[in-house]
């Protein structure tokens, strides 16, 4: 795996059990608990995802870039 892909942050929902990755390149990965669920692949920036974290039901999460942005995304 190139440099520019490794993972750089990771949250994972109590609740509904995803996985949420950021990338050094800015991308961002959605991981269900399931095996065999779709990963979903976002990239709304090409900075490092600095941080990610989830609302308390899992609905919603935020990833903050070293663009200095906050995303906010429904999962």
């Amino acid at each position: 795996m190139p440099e520019s892909q490794a993972s750089r942050a990771i949250c994972i929902t109590n609740v509904t059990g995803v996985t949420i990755v950021g990338a050094n390149d800015g991308s961002i990965t959605i991981r269900p608990k399931s095996v065999n669920g779709e990963v979903i692949e976002l990239q709304d920036t090409n900075q490092w995802i600095e941080v990610i974290e989830s609302n308390a039901d899992g609905s919603m999460f935020a990833v903050g870039s070293h663009d200095g942005k906050i995303y906010v995304y429904e999962t």
